[in-house]
């Protein structure tokens, strides 16, 4: 089902309510709400998967900040990264990637 909303500040309070209750359920039926990417945004953000990954592997803290902006966390330091090439540059210097 995809809802539109009439006004903005009605659809960041549903969103801001889906991020805090995770789901709900209707009639035995698990409901989960979700904001709609376009097809561009969600490849850029999929764009910082393999970066995402070693970082995990690493156990270095990181998020993916909307629309699509990679943050870590490394050594107490902050970076944030607007393109995968910027991240992987940054794990390569780092040498968190074991390949």
């Amino acid at each position: 089902m995809v809802v539109r909303f009439h006004r903005f500040t009605d659809k960041e309070c549903v969103l801001r309510w889906a991020k805090k209750e995770r789901s709900r359920r209707w009639e035995n039926t698990e409901i989960r709400i979700y904001q709609d990417w376009s097809a561009e945004l969600a490849k850029k953000r999929a764009g910082f998967n393999r970066a995402k990954a070693v970082l995990h592997r690493k156990g270095v803290k990181f998020g993916l900040l909307q629309p699509a902006r990679l943050w870590v966390t490394y050594q107490d330091r902050h970076h944030y990264f607007d393109t995968p090439d910027e991240a992987w540059t940054y794990i390569k210097n780092e040498k968190l990637d074991s390949s």
